[in-house]
């Protein structure tokens, strides 16, 4: 059974290199990130 990681702030600094590293050893991972320029009503 593989592994599964969330990470959030996935789009950019650590959260990318985090989630780089990851999918580099097998795990499944759920990216999160928010854009809040665009995010907004």
């Amino acid at each position: 059974m593989a592994n599964t990681v969330v990470i959030t702030g996935a789009a950019s600094g650590m959260g990318l290199s985090d989630t780089r590293k990851f999918l580099e050893n097998n795990w499944n991972v759920v990216m999160a990130d928010f854009d809040e320029k665009n995010g907004r009503f």
